[in-house]
């Protein structure tokens, strides 16, 4: 309700402060679903014996959302060129949501846990073995190494994806068709259709991470080779738009998006795995505030030396330091 609150706000009005409103309502929806619906897969999976299939599973369900988000792609896409208006996406977004609500209520009753009276004083003691399980948790330095290579890797694709929209439009300008169309419908026609295979191949890529991940010897091994390749891609898209191939770089920023889902459920799967079973949803939900919190670092920096020089020469200096850092620490670590 939440997300729905937000959205109606943010399309009925023109306020900055009204919106700011929206944007902390969309803030309090995402801390409450975070980490909270993977925890109920893997809940479900070891209900039913088949923890051993986190990362298989976890990437079949990814696989889908990638296909629904591609779909979405279009359909975004089709209401600006019929409407020329992008403010009606939002209030048009509430319909999936609602039925995203329909689904929860479809849940097993098995997995909504232990619940307790509000006025027992079971409640206080519930909290008590929670924190004392999430610092279980937290002394286990394992799940703070599975955490930072999958947060760092995620963190750099939320900075950076923000990008890929303005280098499209860059794309789009050099082409000679649909001259007809004003710029706005031609610009969604792009748009829609290259996040629409983006989407689709991150789906395909997010369902082989099972397949993948055993090529390793370990999931931490699988996570740092990929996140060193998807930085060495961030440099192949800073170069390419340093260069002035537009086309080549949203190529190369394709590659990133397929990475990101490859290693999406191992490393959720990983950080679960090393998770007291009891907390699981609140270490899951700290791993996607570290996602968060790496792309919090990481986009200021980016965006500072996009403002002073330009788009690829940023890309391509924030991936060299990335990658830097990442092979220093892990040369330190293996003295």
């Amino acid at each position: 309700m939440f997300y729905i609150l937000s959205f109606l706000i943010f399309y009925f009005s023109d306020s900055y402060v009204v919106l700011i409103l929206a944007i902390s309502f969309f803030a309090i929806g995402d801390a409450f679903r975070t980490g909270t619906n993977k925890a109920m897969i893997y809940d479900y999976l070891d209900q039913n014996g088949w923890s051993k299939q986190k990362i298989n599973y976890y990437g079949n369900t990814r696989s889908w959302s990638q296909m629904g988000s591609a779909l979405s792609s279009l359909i975004e896409a089709s209401i600006v060129i019929a409407f020329q208006d992008y403010t009606i996406i939002f209030l048009a977004s509430i319909v999936p949501y609602l039925i995203n609500s329909l689904i929860i209520l479809s849940y097993p009753k098995s997995l909504e846990g232990e619940i307790h009276d509000l006025n027992s004083g079971k409640i206080l003691d519930a909290f008590k073995t929670t924190f004392k399980n999430l610092w279980i948790t937290f002394k286990n330095t394992e799940y703070w190494k599975i955490i930072n290579l999958h947060a760092a890797h995620s963190g750099f694709h939320k900075a950076i994806k923000e990008y890929i929209q303005p280098v499209i439009v860059l794309a789009v300008v050099g082409l000679s068709v649909f001259n007809s169309w004003s710029n706005e419908r031609r610009e969604a026609l792009f748009i829609g259709l290259i996040y629409f295979v983006i989407y689709l191949l991150s789906s395909f890529t997010s369902k082989r991470s099972g397949k993948f991940v055993i090529r390793f010897i370990s999931n931490e091994k699988a996570l740092l080779y990929t996140l060193l390749i998807g930085l060495s891609l961030g440099v192949m898209v800073g170069l390419s738009l340093y260069f002035k191939l537009e086309w080549l770089a949203i190529g190369f920023f394709v590659l990133i998006y397929m990475n990101e889902n490859l290693r999406k459920p191992i490393g959720v799967s990983a950080v679960a795995e090393k998770s007291d079973q009891k907390v699981m949803a609140s270490a899951l939900s700290i791993n996607s505030q570290a996602e968060s919190f790496y792309a919090a670092i990481i986009a200021p920096i980016l965006g500072l030396v996009i403002d002073k020089i330009n788009i690829g020469t940023g890309i391509f200096i924030v991936s060299i330091m990335l990658i830097i850092i990442t092979i220093t620490l892990n040369i330190l670590k293996n003295e």
